[in-house]
């Protein structure tokens, strides 16, 4: 379920996963992040009940390791959030989505993908109209 939420709002790490299903999708969207944590949230949710209901001590453990991974993660982000300075690597992020899909070793029927993926990267952004100036 977690591993669900994280390619669904990071698709270019489903590719590079070999799930094609996320081929022509790409993360660069507004709120992702505050959008992957609700999702992780919820997910956890369902996972903490059974912390105090599993009976096999392994899984228990598991679950504490994971439950416990995951709140120092949140934690991480929300100290990240309130020190960031705004910055999104766009090349970067369309260069792994790209490679992940003409890869060599990636079937060939996957790689037409990448030029949806490319065009949904290049959406042209509205004209900035500027007032004639005197």
């Amino acid at each position: 379920m977690l591993l669900a939420v994280q390619l669904e709002h990071s698709p270019e790490e489903g590719t590079q996963e070999g799930v094609s299903k996320f081929d022509t999708r790409i993360s660069i969207r507004p709120r992702r992040s505050t959008r992957r944590a609700a999702g992780t949230r919820g997910v956890l949710a369902k996972l903490k009940p059974a912390e105090t209901t599993e009976q096999d001590k392994n899984v228990k453990e598991d679950l504490d390791i994971l439950l416990k991974a995951f709140d120092l993660q949140f934690r991480e982000e929300d100290f990240d959030l309130q020190h960031e300075v705004p910055f999104l690597n766009a090349s970067e992020i369309v260069f792994r989505g790209l490679r992940g899909l003409l890869d060599d070793q990636v079937a060939a029927d996957r790689r037409p993908a990448a030029l949806v993926r490319l065009r949904k990267y290049a959406v042209p952004k509205p004209a900035i109209s500027r007032s004639p100036s005197c």
